[in-house]
């Protein structure tokens, strides 16, 4: 299986779009740690209890913006740290009213 970047853009697109129409404009940032999988142990299935790591969302949005700004450039670690701030993103609407986004 291939994934496709097209369809992937245009599914994050949709999703954005949904959130955007529902009237959520900004998602306080109640916590800031978050458990992470090592990046030598996210695909090994074969060891019993994988190494954890610690992020930041405030790390990484605060970097998130540095890119947005033009002061920091564009890097593949960012693809993970909007990944933990669409996870956090994800937690937040689930356990809120604003379900009914989708």
């Amino acid at each position: 299986m291939d994934i496709n970047a097209e369809h992937l853009i245009k599914l994050c697109q949709l999703l954005m779009e949904s959130i955007q129409k529902s009237g959520l404009e900004q998602v306080p940032l109640d916590s800031d740690y978050y458990w992470a999988v090592s990046d030598d142990d996210i695909e090994n299935l074969d060891k019993e209890v994988p190494e954890l790591v610690v992020g930041s969302l405030y790390d990484d949005w605060t970097s998130l913006q540095k890119v947005m700004e033009g002061a920091s450039p564009l890097t593949s670690i960012d693809i993970e740290r909007v990944a933990a701030v669409l996870n956090y993103l994800a937690r937040y609407i689930q356990k809120s009213d604003n379900e009914v986004l989708f």
